[in-house]
Order: structure tokens, then C-alpha cells, then sequence
């Protein structure tokens, strides 16, 4: 009961703390030097037509993790050597597959191993495209030691 008193007090901060996420959002979105002028004014656009919906799930997020509470589990920090270490490679192929900290422009630019898994997902020969997919199929079904818990 407290915690819903809390939260319906501190809502108009919360919505400006949203407010200003989107600001960044664009920012960060934006920020691009490689990134074309028509593809940021349509993303500004794009961003204000669907942040009423991401101020709602991030309201509805809020409440439910204030409301709850969650219990941690204790970490293995025991590692094999990097060299060895299949989860290494695992992350750094996933990484250049899809790199989280890139936009395109700079994936197109900086990162040939990205542009070379574009390319090795377009090649019309038989065998090429399944084995690429087969293995990232495989490198997403084994969950890593810090996806365990």
C-alpha cells in the first residue's frame, strides 16, 4: 500500500525522467555522423509516434518491479582461459552479428565481420546460407554461464 502511495506521488517526476529518456534516445539515435539526413528526420518521427506506448510499458515496468521483489543468485566466477573458452567465441560471433552498441551506418562502414555475415547470408549457394544459420541456431540454444542464472 505504501508502495502504490509512493509511486502515484512521484509520477509527474517520473514522467518527466521518460521525457527525457526520449530526448536521449534521439540523441543517441541520431548521433551518427555517417547516418543520412532523410533517415534521421524519418527516425524522429518514427520515435514520436511510438512513445506513448513506450511511456506506458515503461510506467507498467516500473510499478511491477517496485512492487515485486527479486531475489539475486550467487555468481561462478570461474572462467577457462580466454583462448579456449567456446563462449568467447560464441559471444564475439554473436557480437558481429548483431552489435548492440553499432548503428548501421557504422556497422557498414567499421566492421567487416559484420559485412561478412551480411554477405554469407546472401549467398545464393546451396549449403552456405543453412550452415550459417544452423550455426547460429546452435550458438543460441547453448545458453552461456551468465544466462544460467
Amino acid at each position: 500500500k505504501m508502495k502504490v502511495m509512493v509511486l502515484d506521488a512521484g509520477d509527474p517526476m517520473i514522467d518527466s525522467f521518460i521525457d527525457k529518456i526520449k530526448i536521449q534516445a534521439i540523441k543517441g539515435s541520431t548521433s551518427e555522423p555517417d547516418m543520412p539526413d532523410f533517415v534521421k528526420r524519418f527516425h524522429v518521427f518514427a520515435v514520436g509516434m511510438i512513445w506513448p506506448d513506450v511511456r506506458l510499458e515503461m510506467k507498467s515496468a516500473l510499478e511491477s518491479g517496485v512492487l515485486k521483489s527479486v531475489e539475486s543468485e550467487p555468481v561462478d566466477l570461474s572462467k577457462m582461459p580466454w583462448c579456449i573458452d567456446p563462449m568467447r567465441w560464441r559471444a564475439w560471433l554473436l557480437y558481429h552479428h548483431l552489435p548492440c552498441d553499432k548503428g548501421l551506418w557504422t556497422k557498414l562502414r567499421r566492421d567487416p565481420a559484420w559485412l561478412l555475415m551480411q554477405v554469407l547470408m546472401l549467398v545464393p549457394v546451396f549449403g552456405v546460407r543453412q550452415a550459417f544459420f544452423a550455426l547460429l541456431l546452435l550458438l543460441l540454444l547453448f545458453p552461456t554461464r551468465e544466462m544460467d542464472q
